[in-house]
């Protein structure tokens, strides 16, 4: 089952997946703006879904160098 983010960890990776999970859930917050409950339940699963990816770095051979890869993709809206 797909939710908000479509988050398939298979296809991207874990922590990677995670991020892409992130990052399609606050598109989807940030493609409803103003008093939406939608748009508030899908910021809050970009928040789960990049919590668990910094989680899931904290676990890496070199952690910073995973954090920095998900901020700075997450910073430059994926890219």
């Amino acid at each position: 089952m797909r939710g908000y983010g479509d988050h398939d960890p298979a296809e991207h990776g874990a922590t990677n997946g995670l991020r892409v999970a992130a990052e399609r859930s606050l598109n989807q917050a940030q493609s409803r703006p103003g008093r939406d409950r939608e748009a508030a339940h899908a910021l809050l699963a970009a928040d789960a879904f990049l919590t668990l990816a910094c989680a899931e770095a904290a676990e890496a051979d070199d952690p910073d160098a995973v954090l920095l890869s998900i901020s700075g993709k997450m910073g430059d809206g994926g890219g």
